[in-house]
């Protein structure tokens, strides 16, 4: 985890300004004067080398902020006004593959579920405590990149830094660019003058209305999303994933209208999320067969790859009755909240007869670099490259990480030996649409089929590298073999194609 972030952290005084404008002077005046009294009577800290006997007293302190806004009438309309910090000692129910033992040190979830087993995707806050800020970044880090991979609609993730040997707090805001920590620490004595800040500063997180500055996705969840123009569609298979807490995270998945057939509601359980390592970057390519010349046709043929899909391993895994219980139904507070997450589906409204099936791959390239969808789009109809559509996210606003948190930020000082920063990099969220639908290359069938494969997508490359394109990251995870045949352009090196027909005979 210090790897991936290693040249990434950086620290800031401004950390929450653009996510949790604070609250009016009036009612932050409120807050204090009624929370400050209910910390003090808390006590101190207790004199201890071990870090389990800090939960408790940290976990009262930050309800107290939250019991003192509900007693001021301040949190009707927050999106947070249903959670509450609590200490969890047992495993996660569901997480990455090998991540299931890691135990969060608080979380903040609907107070509703307390008691009942946890699972990443309903946390909405997370803490963790350690004696060293380098082992609490490191620690905090893991956490993120579970939230980020199980909760769809996450663009940023939030973590509290408790340093039990020097009590004191620092917030952290994890984006898929880096990761910014406050710079000044708040230091939880009994009689520290710090307390009124902490108070203002967990108060500014809770009464939070909206759910996009707070760096949450509203065209999606964990079940649906909806496409500008096209209209709400359904998470069917998973295609590739990779999880991470800075880079790409690119996910590939396939997706269903919603209403067609009987799928509304049954959509793939996360736990399904195919295990890959490669990154799905540069597009998705198809397998194909020869050229079909019998009437002297202009358009080459790419056939299907026919045949069952083998099972695979999962990535991800998930209790299944938590997870096929979940509804597309915002008004439900008693389930795990990412699959009620209500879309705004007034975004825009279909135009004519959308696809019924479509590839969606969502990644977070560095800005500059996002130009897949244009790359593809400029060799259309060319053979072994996928049909994009390019309209619906043509003309949205671009979501970049520099949203979070605007401007330079200064390289962390405090945290020991950790690598200091570079330049601060900027990622955009980038959503292609794929209505060439395909399978994994490891589903071919044989030898033969896997070399159709490969042999087309070079094809595709060599076209993209003609017309000015370097793709820069072919691999297993981004090469797909078709499912049903289209018809494709003659690729202008014809006899290459013949030369080669043996393959197929």
């Amino acid at each position: 985890m210090k790897k991936e972030l290693s040249d990434c952290l950086y620290q800031s005084d401004r950390l929450f300004d653009e996510m949790y404008p604070m609250p009016n002077d009036q009612d932050l005046d409120r807050i204090v004067k009624k929370a400050f009294p209910n910390i003090k009577k808390l006590g101190g800290f207790p004199k201890s080398t071990l870090e389990r006997d800090f939960y408790i007293p940290l976990k009262k302190r930050l309800n107290a902020v939250k019991t003192a806004m509900e007693a001021c009438g301040l949190l009707k309309d927050s999106i947070y006004k249903d959670i509450q910090f609590e200490e969890w000692t047992g495993e996660m129910v569901e997480g990455l593959e090998k991540d299931e033992p890691l135990q969060p040190d608080l979380i903040a979830r609907d107070k509703s579920r307390q008691g009942l087993s946890a699972h990443w995707a309903e946390i909405e806050l997370g803490v963790e405590v350690k004696n060293s800020w380098p082992d609490l970044i490191a620690q905090a880090s893991t956490y993120a990149r579970c939230l980020f991979s199980l909760q769809r609609s996450r663009r940023s993730v939030v973590m509290l830094f408790f340093n039990f040997t020097s009590l004191e707090l620092r917030f952290g805001l994890y984006t898929p660019a880096w990761l910014c920590v406050s710079k000044t620490s708040l230091k939880l004595t009994k009689s520290g003058p710090n307390i009124k800040s902490f108070i203002r500063q967990m108060a500014r997180i809770y009464i939070c209305k909206d759910r996009v500055s707070a760096g949450f996705d509203p065209s999606c969840n964990n079940k649906s999303i909806y496409i500008p123009t096209l209209g709400l569609y359904n998470f069917e298979e998973n295609l590739c994933y990779r999880s991470s807490v800075r880079g790409r995270r690119t996910r590939v998945d396939i997706v269903r209208l919603a209403g067609d057939h009987k799928r509304d509601l049954h959509s793939y359980e996360l736990r399904n999320l195919a295990k890959s390592t490669e990154y799905v970057r540069g597009g998705d390519k198809q397998e194909g067969s020869g050229v079909s010349d019998k009437l002297g046709s202009s358009k080459v043929q790419q056939q299907s790859a026919e045949g069952p899909e083998p099972r695979r391993s999962a990535r991800i895994k998930i209790k299944a009755d938590w997870e096929a219980n979940l509804k597309l139904n915002p008004s439900d507070s008693k389930e795990v909240e990412p699959a009620n997450l209500p879309i705004a589906v007034g975004l825009s409204t279909a135009q004519g007869t959308p696809p019924t099936v479509l590839i969606i791959k969502e990644s977070w390239p560095i800005k500059g670099r996002d130009t897949e969808a244009e790359m593809f789009s400029s060799v259309a109809g060319s053979f072994g490259v996928p049909v994009v559509l390019i309209e619906p996210y043509k003309n949205q606003p671009e979501i970049s990480t520099d949203s979070f948190v605007p401007g330079d930020f200064e390289p962390c000082d405090w945290c020991g030996q950790w690598p200091k920063a570079s330049k601060k990099e900027t990622r955009v969220q980038s959503r292609v649409l794929i209505s060439t639908r395909g399978k994994p290359l490891t589903s071919a069938r044989g030898p033969k089929q896997l070399l159709q494969g490969v042999i087309h997508a070079m094809l595709g490359h060599w076209i993209l590298f003609k017309a000015g394109w370097l793709h820069r990251d072919v691999s297993i995870g981004n090469v797909l073999l078709m499912m049903e045949p289209e018809p494709r352009n003659p690729v202008e090196a014809r006899t290459l194609l013949q030369r080669v027909r043996w393959v197929y005979n």
